[in-house]
């Protein structure tokens, strides 16, 4: 164990070196040449010159051209100002390595940010310095946000949150080929708000790197090639002497994920084949590993897919689908699945509107492997005591949006999903709780359908907006069986200034259903300085009451601030 915890190690050391050395030579690459000089010209003045119209002939004055013997040199006295030219069979000179030019660079480096703070206790800080263009683009990002007390509870009490992102990109045309590099670092730390014995607070961090190669080969075939990584690490604050689990105090899993694909394009036609594994693996502690209902305790999770595709599309009619063989060490009592999908779409012309009308459905059975880091970061205040097992479903989804005039647009759309093959979902227990203040998983199969109803309406400098969404029969955790929400803006088509105001009902058992209010409003101070006014959830600000959460658990209870965005 000691063996593979240290290579592990060592490849995320590896990764996070080659992903230092692309952000540093993105960043050198922008400093701009030092020792240009301009280069001053001499001024000529020319005096002014004066036409006289008389009638149907054009005739100059006395002193209307000026005697240029007095400005022009003597013929003898300088050289030609026209270049010599090569003689032929000779080489032209190319100008050293480094030599200055004397045009000035247009701009191709960019920087922006988003800055603020407010009460209670809120801060947020964004910043990006990109290039978009050129043979040398890249992007760095850095983000931080922070949240002390909620509904006038201290933070000292375990009412906090915080968020710290670093991210850079990079991308490199190496002869045909492009090459994607992204690297990023992020860490969130939950208060436990006075829900624990042993714990004041949990903190979650995850350093991740993709490298992407793209190849366009010949007679329309093209190559991709990816490898994801990443390290995921759960960690408790220990406070008191009360008893709790291995699991419950922290973890630390390792995955990587390998995937290539060859695709062809053909006038309307599109086919492609692709293959991809994952491995997941406990990078920790080898007690973290206590199972679920007696399995699924294996220190690794791997998972292989081969699948192909084909598609076809017109003007109007877009058709594809795509089959594959999935087989791994946790994907259900089957050795092999086949997943499918079939897709269609439409765009079709319509009387009522210069828009056309869209219709989209799409089917099949999909498979997917959930991992530790996407559940933990998904439901707040829980932890896995093992690695999850393969999600399956079958599944329909139908979706149209009807445009009406040039001012109305109507949107519906379904979704039906039910378990395949007895790999249900994973879902915390927040119904059941221990003095530890975290919470479990276990594995549920359900019957789903949703369905989402909508109207945009946009007038001018306004645009007003309407949602219904249901949850007919499963009921997701955290969410209530219907939302409606409406929503109304108002913005300068010159972005001078803007308002915006939604307000959200979320209706259902165990929901908090105090409407979710939010207003806000921005100016424009210069073109690249704006002035922002934002307030959240603003029936709790002012109440001071707590907006009920995941368990024992209350969520962010509003906040109001004042941001700064700039551009340069």
């Amino acid at each position: 164990m000691k063996y593979v915890l240290g290579k592990h190690r060592l490849i995320c050391f590896a990764a996070a070196a080659v992903i230092s050395f692309f952000m540093f030579s993105a960043a050198a690459q922008t400093a701009p040449a030092a020792g240009t000089e301009k280069k001053q010209s001499d001024e000529i003045t020319l005096p002014d010159v004066t036409t006289v119209i008389s009638g149907d002939a054009l005739t100059a004055g006395k002193n209307a051209v000026p005697d240029f013997d007095e400005i022009l040199p003597e013929k003898d006295s300088v050289t030609s100002p026209l270049p010599d030219l090569p003689v032929s069979g000779t080489e032209p000179e190319i100008p050293a390595a480094g030599t200055a030019l004397q045009s000035v660079p247009e701009k191709s480096v960019y920087a922006e940010g988003l800055v603020g703070g407010g009460y209670p206790g809120f801060f947020t800080g964004d910043f990006s310095v990109y290039r978009t263009e050129g043979e040398n683009p890249f992007r760095l990002d850095f983000s931080h946000e922070s949240m002390n007390g909620y509904a006038r509870e201290s933070s000292s009490n375990g009412f906090f949150d915080s968020t710290t992102s670093l991210g850079g990109n990079k991308k490199l045309t190496v002869g045909n080929s492009q090459w994607n590099f992204t690297g990023s670092y992020k860490t969130a730390d939950n208060g436990l708000q006075d829900n624990s014995d042993c714990f004041y607070d949990m903190t979650r961090q995850t350093v991740a790197g993709t490298a992407d190669m793209y190849v366009p080969l010949e007679n329309g075939f093209d190559l991709n090639v990816r490898l994801l990584s990443d390290w995921y690490k759960r960690y408790a604050g220990v406070s008191g002497s009360g008893i709790f689990a291995a699991w419950q105090k922290g973890t630390s899993i390792f995955s990587c994920i390998p995937s290539a694909d060859v695709s062809w394009n053909y006038k309307n036609f599109t086919a492609g084949i692709s293959g991809e594994f994952s491995y997941e693996t406990n990078a920790g502690d080898s007690d973290w590993m206590e199972g679920y209902e007696g399995n699924l305790t294996d220190d690794n999770v791997n998972r292989g897919e081969f699948s192909l595709s084909a598609g076809w599309k017109n003007d109007i009619i877009t058709v594809s689908g795509r089959a594959g063989l999935l087989t791994g060490s946790a994907i259900g009592d089957n050795s092999i699945l086949v997943p499918f999908t079939v897709n269609f779409s439409t765009t079709l012309p319509t009387s009522l509107s210069v828009r056309p009308l869209v219709i989209k459905t799409e089917g099949g059975m999909d498979s997917s492997l959930t991992t530790v880091e996407e559940l933990e970061n998904t439901y707040s205040f829980t932890a896995l005591s093992f690695l999850p097992a393969e999600t399956s479903d079958w599944y329909g989804k139908f979706g149209m949006n009807i445009p009406l005039k040039d001012l109305f647009t109507l949107k519906t759309n379904l979704e039906y999903r039910r378990t395949a093959d007895g790999n249900g979902i994973w879902v915390p227990d927040y119904d059941s709780s221990d003095s530890t203040g975290i919470y479990g998983y276990s594995r549920t199969s359900r019957t789903l359908f949703d369905s989402e109803a909508g109207l945009s309406v946009s007038y001018r400098i306004f645009t007003f907006t309407a949602d219904w969404t249901t949850h007919w029969m499963y009921v997701p955790v955290t969410e209530g069986r219907h939302m409606i929400g409406t929503s109304v803006s108002v913005a300068k088509p010159d972005a001078k200034y803007g308002a915006d105001a939604d307000i959200k009902f979320n209706l259902g058992n165990d929901v908090d259903s105090v409407p979710i209010v939010n207003l806000s409003a921005y100016y424009r101070l210069a073109s690249s300085l704006r002035l922002e006014v934002r307030t959240t959830d603003i029936v709790k600000l002012l109440t001071g009451e707590p907006r009920t959460g995941d368990g024992s658990y209350i969520y962010r209870s509003g906040n109001a601030a004042v941001l700064v965005k700039f551009f340069f």
